[in-house]
């Protein structure tokens, strides 16, 4: 007798960190540190800090400002940046729940 695959909603979904992809888009954009720090009102140390994952995401006005210079959704960032810091369990219902938005 098969069993049915439970497979999570998110299951096959590659989790992008918030870091890489902000520095994906700046750099398909021609962006460097300085430029994406300045035009957001925050410091080139702590866009790097961003891209790394070495430090809390930020604020939701700078996460919007990113999401608007880089061409990305308000909210898939902002999902993206607090998910991953979440509690493991916390974490994984997180991505079931909104999995339509960083699907893309």
């Amino acid at each position: 007798m098969k069993h049915k695959s439970r497979e999570r909603p998110s299951a096959g979904l590659r989790k992008v960190r918030f870091g890489e992809l902000l520095k994906q888009r700046r750099t398909e954009k021609g962006l460097t540190l300085e430029s994406l720090a300045k035009k957001v009102g925050v410091g080139k140390s702590y866009m790097s800090l961003l891209e790394r994952g070495k430090t809390m995401p930020p604020s939701p006005k700078i996460t919007v400002a990113l999401a608007r210079e880089l061409g990305l959704g308000e909210s898939r960032l902002l999902v993206l940046g607090w998910a991953e810091k979440a509690p493991p369990k916390v974490r994984d219902r997180i991505w079931r729940a909104v999995a339509h938005l960083v699907a893309s």
